[in-house]
């Protein structure tokens, strides 16, 4: 079962249009909000293994601001196919209760599961009709 925070995170989080890439080789999805993240990049640097520090154009050029908005702004989240309870993510959210809004939403593009009922009001909204409130006052009438 899926805490109430978690779906209302995931849904707001989808508002906001993450990006969303797969990764083949790695097998997990690259998940950020952040347009300017070469997420090709980031996957290679993560795969460094050292010997070609001082050869790397990005690292020579990494400082710690940049290295931090890499981190905060990428999430990885292995997706299990067979049963995605199993699911792993690399945010702090999901170290404390195994799961977070990242997996969600993971799950949400892939269509392994859809929202329930309850919290389709928070997806769709209402639109409010054109014209005065049937409650509100004469446009006179100091309030």
């Amino acid at each position: 079962m899926i805490k109430d925070a978690y779906w209302f995170d995931a849904l707001a989080y989808v508002q906001k249009k993450p990006f969303l890439k797969y990764n083949k080789t790695c097998d997990i999805y690259l998940l950020t909000l952040d347009k300017l993240v070469d997420l090709e990049q980031y996957l290679d640097n993560l795969e460094c293994d050292g010997d070609c520090i001082d050869e790397c154009e990005f690292v020579s050029n990494l400082d710690l601001n940049t290295f931090f908005r890499y981190n905060d702004s990428v999430r990885l989240v292995k997706l299990d196919e067979q049963n995605w309870k199993f699911s792993s993510c690399s945010c702090k959210d999901y170290l404390k209760d195994y799961m977070c809004q990242h997996i969600i939403v993971v799950l949400l593009s892939k269509k392994l599961i859809q929202v329930p009922e309850k919290y389709l009001d928070s997806v769709i909204g209402c639109k409010p009709r054109p014209g005065r409130k049937k409650k509100a006052m004469p446009w006179n009438v100091r309030q």
